[in-house]
Parts: structure tokens; sequence; C-alpha cells
């Protein structure tokens, strides 16, 4: 059985990682090292900060559908940047709103 690459990381309303589980390459955070941590100040680089905030805000206050899916780079722990096609979705806990997001490296076709 193949082992599936993946990225998931389940976000607050201020974009503080929650859980996070990555295994897409060695270059991957632990996720002791970025739980309670805002997912931006790690992830996204300053040129995408704005349209990803966009989205994030998008899809957290209004779940527009449109965001269900949605690739944008992400940096790992080396600086590196990687093109991720993320899923998200909305899950709500004892009363809190959360996106969950679960992305594959893009492969180009």
């Amino acid at each position: 059985m193949e082992n599936k690459r993946f990225i998931r990381a389940v976000l607050d309303k201020n974009a503080i990682i929650q859980e996070f589980q990555c295994t897409l390459n060695s270059d991957c955070y632990d996720s002791k090292d970025v739980v309670g941590k805002n997912w931006f100040d790690i992830f996204i680089g300053p040129s995408d900060h704005e349209k990803v905030m966009n989205v994030f805000k998008s899809l957290f206050e209004k779940d527009e559908k449109k965001w269900e899916t949605y690739a944008n780079d992400i940096k790992n722990k080396n600086g590196a940047h990687i093109l991720i096609d993320f899923k998200n979705s909305i899950e709500i806990r004892d009363g809190q709103k959360y996106i969950v997001s679960v992305g594959t490296e893009h492969y180009l076709s």
C-alpha cells in the first residue's frame, strides 16, 4: 500500500494552528513546532499573504463554497515553496468554528 503524502491543518478564526500533520516530504514542520502559531506567519510568503488571507476570511466568515478547493504556495521549514491543492471545510467543535484544510502537492499534467 502506498503512503499518501499530504498536509492537514486545523485553523481557528485567527488562523492559529490547532492541529497539524504533514507527510509531504522530509522538509515538513513537526506539529510541535507549529501548533499554537499563526498559519500565515509560518507558511505564507509576503507576496501571497493578502490573496490567501482574503480567501481565508471569505471561507471562514461567509463559508463561501467557491473556496472549498484552492491551490496556493506554502513554505516548508527550509523556506522552499511548494504548490499545494487544498480541500477546505468548516467544522464546528464545542460551538467554535474551525477551518480544516487538507492538501496534496500540485502536479502539472
